[in-house]
């Protein structure tokens, strides 16, 4: 079994979602870990979803074509937590991890003589 899943979502609603890391508003994104049930209650609330999965990018490291791609190609899909769990324990594909930001450069302020 694959480490827990964390996705990242967009807030699709016009309405403020909260919980134990902060509060977001309608086109916001985060990062959670939610089980396969409370994700797909939060993408199917009120038939149009509260949220929205932001796409990621996965390699394909089978042997056998993923979403359209060849072994060894890349990727692009909002796969549900339990797609995901399904091809990356299946050994069909893995997450590529998006570059973290660079921290900004200190400036050092002269000191005047």
């Amino acid at each position: 079994m694959t480490d827990p899943i964390i996705n990242r979502y967009r807030v699709r609603l016009p309405v403020t979602l909260t919980d134990e890391n902060g509060s977001y508003t309608q086109g916001e994104e985060f990062d959670k870990e939610y089980t396969a049930e409370e994700e797909a209650d939060l993408l199917a609330f009120r038939g149009g979803g509260l949220v929205e999965i932001v796409p990621r990018e996965y390699k394909v490291v089978g042997d056998a074509n993923v979403h359209e791609t060849p072994p060894g190609e890349t990727f692009t899909a909002a796969l549900t937590i339990g797609e995901e769990a399904h091809l990356v324990d299946g050994g069909f594909i893995q997450r590529i991890e998006p570059e973290p930001p660079k921290p900004k450069p200190k400036t050092r302020k002269k000191k005047e003589a």
